[in-house]
């Protein structure tokens, strides 16, 4: 592994252990990660959501992201949002890897009921 890719590597494990052990994780609010030059590998299973822009993102084989499901009680926006929006050069999915969003976004209405949302 050349220099480069130890240091990016380094600042990786070092921001996912500042999320992990701040009052603000992952799975409890929306982050944003913006770093066209970042290289995204989900090694675990992982709860995401908000805006990821990064230069590659990869899930490795047999490993789930499950997108952070809406909240319609919270009024904290956007952390209310069972939203994923993923930018990248190159996104990867490994074999078995899985992206789910089953059941994440807003409630569907009834017959002569609307539902939860926007539209």
């Amino acid at each position: 592994m050349n220099r480069n890719k130890k240091i990016l590597l380094s600042i990786f494990f070092f921001v996912l252990f500042f999320v992990s052990n701040s009052s603000s994780s992952v799975a409890a609010d929306c982050v944003d990660i913006d770093d066209v030059n970042l290289d995204y590998i989900v090694n675990a299973n992982e709860t995401l959501c908000g805006n990821i822009r990064v230069k590659s993102f990869t899930i490795m084989p047999n490993k789930t992201v499950t997108v952070k499901a809406y909240n319609s009680a919270s009024t904290d926006s956007p952390n209310n949002t069972g939203r994923l929006i993923i930018e990248a050069d190159e996104v990867n999915i490994k074999p078995n890897a899985v992206i789910d969003a089953t059941g994440k976004g807003y409630a569907g209405g009834t017959y002569r009921n609307a539902g939860q949302g926007t539209g």
